[in-house]
């Protein structure tokens, strides 16, 4: 009893020292030319992108084995009318639900997921995750409670949930531009991409302008046992395991560099 007390006090520790860390931070270039949205990632637009290499176990996990094993490398580009996002899964046994419809739980399969603080105040935030087969859920959650409301895991407090949280998958992100691939290497597939186009009128802008914004990207990786069900998650900033959804605090830090003027 007294070494299991032991373990989950070294574990507490170790979730609220890595909680502790300095958010990622990430300088997304603007593009000219944007990328055709096909599931394609080779268009030459990507090239020029920012690049997040590799996402990481939610907090006090240490599953780095199997994210090593099979990484998520995310691409970010910016114009006036759109956001440009890829993300590249490899990914030896791709699991997908065909039989899912629009808005439905796309994360009990494989899935790719975007959050978006537009005001990074933490009190409206919208949610986009993707499957293997293009399917989509798109949400838009607010929190009333205040910057006193999280935990020392920047997750909202259990308490406030019923009271000062909100959530709702009647909000679609119109206008969005997505589409799904295989990745390929030598004739093989060893996974699978997506790319989406989300665009500032989805989130009553009139354009995306240079600046800060806050963002999270996450992904659900099915195909591993149900002993190694912890492993499913990983994500660009760590949050606790499950929690991205109520977790606003804890979004990275991203900013929209100038355009470059060609003379």
């Amino acid at each position: 009893m007294i070494r299991a007390v032991a373990g989950l006090a070294a574990l507490s520790a170790a979730v609220l020292l890595q909680a502790a860390e300095p958010l990622p931070r990430l300088e997304v270039p603007h593009t000219a030319r944007p990328p055709v949205i096909d599931g394609d990632l080779s268009d030459p637009a990507w090239a020029g992108a920012a690049v997040i290499r590799g996402l990481r176990p939610a907090l006090g996990c240490s599953y780095w084995d199997a994210v090593d094993r099979e990484p998520t490398e995310v691409r970010l580009l910016w114009d006036e009318r759109f956001l440009y996002i890829a993300f590249s899964c490899t990914d030896r046994d791709i699991v997908a639900d065909p039989g899912l419809k629009r808005d439905g739980d796309v994360y009990e399969a494989d899935a790719c997921e975007f959050f978006l603080d537009v005001s990074g105040e933490g009190k409206e935030w919208f949610e986009l995750q993707v499957s293997p087969l293009n399917q989509v859920m798109d949400t838009v959650s607010s929190f009333t409670g205040g910057p006193g409301g999280c935990t020392d895991t920047l997750r909202i407090r259990p308490e406030l949930l019923e009271t000062a949280y909100r959530t709702t998958r009647a909000w679609n992100a119109a206008g969005l531009r997505s589409a799904a691939g295989k990745l390929v290497c030598g004739g093989r597939v060893i996974g699978w991409t997506v790319e989406f186009a989300f665009p500032a009128a989805a989130v009553n802008l009139t354009a995306w302008k240079p600046g800060g914004l806050r963002m999270n990207f996450v992904r659900y990786n099915h195909g591993f046992t149900t002993a190694d069900a912890e492993k499913r998650f990983s994500c660009w900033s760590p949050v606790q395991h499950g929690c991205p959804h109520i977790s606003p605090a804890a979004m990275g830090r991203v900013f929209l560099k100038e355009r470059l003027l060609v003379r």
